[in-house]
């Protein structure tokens, strides 16, 4: 089945991994994000040692540093892009998102992940389970999480997690949207099972393009319309060529993305973000519109 792009509403938000990065720096970019309405989220990772850099380098925890970062915004759509499964417990997480939703005032989005970090998991001593056994698990806890999220009392009897009569009180105010990020054929199939918003972590087209269709085959399979799960995509930017950010941002959009977080480097700045705005997300948002309008020939009287 093919994947039919629609016309939804089309968002940005910006990523920076909290790895070589000072409390105080990372505050005062949130605040001039929460403060200039064209970015409509923002999001840290979960890991807890740098990636791609110094192992030993400064990290600080993904769910700790939202919560507070959540009282230095007012405005802003926030979370871990994205979740790992493999380091906590799904029943423990909820409360965690419960809390920090209620921190917000509802502002929190579930990003979940099955982890991948081997190094990380090895040094932490922390159990990574083959691909397969972690999809499983993930399924699990998107189910966990869920109906922990929505329901009083909750009993899970599961291969892997077990809830016997557990509840959150106070639950989130609203259930949070569920953005998960995966690829390949299997995982998708938990996307189509529980997500709101499918992520595309590499920002390659390809993998976009490719992954629609498998997983619109899914929400069928799975009684699901696919038009029920936003397409998002995670975009690299290097601050000295942001003509290729908007290059790139709009061939994701063309295939299909509307949802778009840009990936941005520890030292990023204010400066940076209102670039953004003005050179990639202004034009880019522009264009679509213009493509979006329907051709005033084709329009009945």
């Amino acid at each position: 089945m093919a994947y039919a792009v629609t016309a939804a509403q089309l968002n940005f938000g910006f990523k920076v991994a909290q790895q070589l990065i000072s409390w105080s720096q990372l505050k005062r970019l949130w605040s001039a994000a929460d403060a200039d309405g064209e970015w409509r989220d923002a999001w840290l990772y979960d890991h807890f040692q740098p990636v791609n850099a110094a192992p030993d380098g400064s990290c600080l925890e993904a769910w700790t540093l939202l919560a507070a970062l959540a009282t230095q915004t007012a405005r802003l759509r926030i979370g871990v892009l994205v979740t790992g499964n493999v380091y906590r417990h799904p029943a423990v997480l909820a409360h965690m998102l419960a809390t920090v939703d209620h921190v917000s005032a509802g502002r929190v989005e579930f990003g979940f992940g099955a982890g991948w970090h081997a190094e990380e998991c090895r040094r932490l001593g922390i159990p990574l389970p083959a691909p397969a056994e972690r999809l499983a698990r993930w399924d699990e806890a998107c189910t966990v999480v869920h109906r922990l999220c929505t329901e009083d009392t909750v009993h899970f009897a599961g291969r892997y997690y077990q809830v016997e009569g557990a509840g959150l009180n106070p639950r989130p105010s609203t259930r949070p949207r569920f953005v998960l990020g995966a690829s390949g054929p299997r995982a998708l199939k938990v996307v189509a099972r529980h997500a709101d918003v499918w992520n595309v972590a590499d920002g390659q087209v390809s993998t976009l393009r490719r992954g629609r269709d498998v997983l619109a085959k899914h929400c069928v399979d799975s009684g699901r319309d696919p038009a029920e799960i936003t397409l998002s995509a995670q975009l690299h930017v290097a601050a000295g060529d942001l003509l290729a950010a908007r290059f790139w941002t709009a061939r994701l959009v063309a295939a299909g993305a509307r949802h778009v977080v840009f990936s941005l480097p520890p030292d990023a700045s204010p400066t940076l973000l209102r670039r953004l705005v003005t050179e990639v997300i202004t034009p880019v948002r522009d264009e679509w519109h213009a493509k979006s309008r329907p051709d005033p020939s084709e329009v009945a009287p």
